[in-house]
């Protein structure tokens, strides 16, 4: 698939004045190389990408999420951490809304506001819910458990377990979001990594349903358009 497809899809979408990176665009064609079927990408402008049943999405967070979830177990949601800090907001399954940022200083810690060094998450989040062999190493213990433990142990029940939402790097759980918080063993040096929890919003029927569906078939399509438009361009200036 071309970049230059996921590019004009993206652009039809997004809010004014942000701006799809080269690791965004990659990104979304990896959904595509991977086959990652109900795998959500969180993109710039308040956008997402999904590949789902052989279509990819793109469009408003909100939307993405509705079109994905109605038809599949929620899987997860992948986001990027831009070099600049720039803060990133991220709609959540369950209506929340959760905003990443980069700091100088450790903010403070509470259970809407995370925050570990950024050399330890990385610059690729996941959010998603708990997997078999998850591991947690809670802010303040002296070491890590089986995430399943922890739940026991802080009498989660069973059927609220599966609902938990986590931030992750890797293999790493960084947030039970709303809750607990990793801790780290290395000594911090850098900036941090700011994850907080914001509050509802509203989601308005008539906002964000601006979309773009592409089966695989309509995706080759157009880059065999933009190609001969582009081999078009060039006879025409050789002309000149």
């Amino acid at each position: 698939m071309s970049r230059r497809v996921v590019r004009m899809m993206w652009e039809k979408m997004a809010a004014r004045g942000s701006e799809l990176g080269f690791e965004h665009v990659e990104a979304v064609l990896g959904l595509l190389k991977n086959g990652s079927s109900g795998k959500i990408l969180a993109l710039p402008g308040k956008t997402a990408a999904a590949y789902f049943y052989g279509m990819l999405y793109v469009g408003a967070q909100p939307e993405v999420k509705k079109l994905i979830s109605s038809g599949t177990v929620f899987d997860e949601i992948t986001v990027i951490i831009e070099s600049t800090g720039k803060l990133k907001e991220v709609n959540l399954p369950d209506g929340g809304v959760l905003q990443l940022s980069t700091a100088e200083e450790c903010p403070e810690l509470t259970k809407k506001q995370a925050a570990v060094p950024l050399a330890f998450a990385g610059n690729e989040l996941c959010i998603r819910t708990r997997r078999d062999g998850d591991r947690f190493y809670p802010y303040g213990s002296s070491g890590s458990k089986k995430l399943k433990d922890y739940f026991i142990d802080n009498k989660v029940p069973r059927a609220e377990r599966d609902k938990k939402l986590l931030v992750t790097a890797g293999s790493k759980v960084l947030w039970i979001i709303g809750e607990r918080q990793a801790g780290w063993k290395t000594r911090p040096d850098g900036k941090w990594l700011v994850m907080r929890l914001a509050g509802r919003k509203d989601e308005k029927n008539d906002e964000n349903i601006a979309k773009v569906l592409l089966s695989e078939e309509e995706i080759q399509k157009r880059v065999k358009e933009l190609g001969r438009q582009i081999h078009d361009d060039y006879k025409d200036k050789e002309k000149l």
